[in-house]
C-alpha cells in the first residue's frame, strides 16, 4: 500500500473547519473528545500516515483556493 499525505498535520476537526471556512461556511465545528469514530474511539496517531508515506508540497489552505466549490 501508498499513503499520501498533505505537508501539514491536522485533526479531523480542524480539517473540517479549515473547509467549512474555505468555502465561507458559516457553521460551526463542534469539538468532541468522547465522541467515536464509527463505534470506536481512536488515537491522536490513528487516521495519520505511517513514517515512509509520501507528503505532498501543497497545503490543504493552498489547495481549496484553487478549488471551485461544487454548489
Amino acid at each position: 500500500m501508498v499513503e499520501f499525505a498533505g505537508p501539514e498535520r491536522l485533526t479531523l476537526d480542524g480539517f473540517v473547519r479549515t473547509v467549512l471556512e474555505a468555502r465561507r461556511d458559516p457553521r460551526p465545528v463542534v469539538t468532541d473528545a468522547a465522541a467515536s469514530y464509527f463505534g470506536g474511539h481512536p488515537g491522536a496517531d490513528t487516521l495519520v500516515p505511517l513514517a515512509g508515506a509520501t507528503l505532498a508540497t501543497v497545503r490543504l489552505t493552498d489547495w481549496l483556493a484553487h478549488t471551485p466549490t461544487a454548489g
